[in-house]
């Protein structure tokens, strides 16, 4: 008998022991899980932390760099929020406008059209605006307003610098107004070309419209000039200098 108490309480101790051995290994695991929980909390700040150094290092050293929001989505509406861009921002979004505007065109909404090209072109470099401006005048023509063509026109005129695109920008212009019948106003546009490039071919709007406006006196003014750089011209300004002085030229 006693020695089955022994037995019994041999097999108690090894359970108490074993018991104890189990929770001190849950105790383990669990402290371990707490660690590492701990550890990867702080590695997460630590990467925080770090980001927010390199950002603010970056700001530091390059003082112009801007946010710059990529459009993910067409852009479904004209109006910019009131938000700053960077160079390539800004460019990535008046794509986003043209391309906007293009389809629009195509659906014949040229009024929505004008909104987004409108846009596109403001924001826009000078090469740029010289296509959205196209863009523009197809969309004006369509709607037969040329007060919108004449504006285009005049505003893409302040952004360029070469000589060539000058004098075809203000034949355009000239144009317009002929066509609206204001020959005082194309006059302008016409001795603007002739101030670049007086040869005979632009002495000829500028000459024409005088005649028919029957300003004598600075019809006289362009003749002389035009006879004291290219003399041997004076047989191709007959034409003029007999509507200047028809009295000489019927004696004659």
């Amino acid at each position: 008998m006693e020695e089955l108490k022994l037995k019994y309480i041999r097999i108690l101790i090894g359970f108490i022991v074993l018991l104890s051995l189990s929770s001190i290994t849950i105790k383990s695991h669990v402290k371990n899980i707490t660690k590492a929980k701990q550890a990867a909390k702080e590695i997460q700040e630590l990467n925080m932390e770090t980001q927010k150094i390199a950002e603010q290092a970056i700001q530091e050293t390059n003082p112009e760099i801007k946010q710059v929001r990529i459009a993910q989505e067409p852009v479904t509406e004209p109006e910019l929020q009131e938000e700053i861009y960077s160079q390539e921002g800004t460019a990535q979004l008046n794509n986003e406008f043209e391309k906007e505007g293009l389809r629009k065109m195509g659906e014949g909404d040229y009024d929505n059209a004008i909104l987004y090209f409108e846009e596109a072109f403001e924001k826009s470099n000078t090469e740029d605006k010289k296509r959205v401006a196209n863009y523009l005048v197809q969309c004006y023509e369509q709607k037969g307003e040329m007060s919108g063509i004449i504006s285009v026109y005049d505003r893409l005129l302040l952004h360029i610098q070469d000589d060539n695109e000058k004098i075809v920008i203000n034949n355009k212009l000239a144009s317009c107004f002929m066509k609206m019948g204001n020959k005082e106003q194309a006059l302008k546009y016409y001795e603007d070309i002739y101030a670049i490039d007086s040869s005979k071919e632009n002495f000829i709007f500028i000459g024409d419209i005088l005649i028919e406006l029957n300003d004598k006196d600075k019809l006289l003014a362009y003749v002389q000039d035009h006879l004291m750089r290219y003399p041997q011209d004076e047989e191709f300004l007959k034409k003029y200098i007999d509507f200047i002085n028809p009295d000489e030229n019927s004696q004659e």
